[in-house]
């Protein structure tokens, strides 16, 4: 069928266009240590919200509403903040961690015990 065809081929660029997100992102937190205050800010605020707001629009289209969840927690908190401390980051690197172990499972699959510990997760960053 060729719509089935077409639906496999947006989720496999999902998939490659997401992974390239979150590679950016695990990057832009690595480099971190190296950054003055308001670097960090400024990377945050713009080049990691920006790929965490892509993701949080797009993961529940291709079948990943845990995705979803995590990049709308990312972006809430980052606009919600001004400075972002070590635990902050720390909490972004597990974040993006996370996204990129569900990108190994198939769309709409489950692997209830990763979504167990990313929900323990996102319950843990909240507090």
């Amino acid at each position: 069928n060729n719509m089935d065809e077409y639906r496999n081929n947006l989720e496999k660029s999902f998939i490659k266009e997401a992974n390239h997100s979150l590679l950016n992102m695990q990057h832009a937190l690595e480099d971190m240590s190296f950054l003055k205050e308001s670097e960090k800010t400024r990377v945050i605020q713009t080049i990691f919200f920006q790929s965490a707001h892509d993701l949080k629009g797009q993961g529940e289209t291709y079948g990943y509403p845990l995705i979803t969840k995590i990049a709308g927690q990312i972006c809430s908190k980052i606009k919600k903040q001004k400075i972002y401390s070590e635990k902050d980051i720390s909490s972004f690197k597990v974040n993006v961690s996370d996204m990129i172990k569900l990108l190994q499972i198939q769309p709409n699959h489950k692997d209830l015990k990763l979504e167990k510990s990313i929900l323990q997760h996102l319950e843990c960053d909240n507090e």
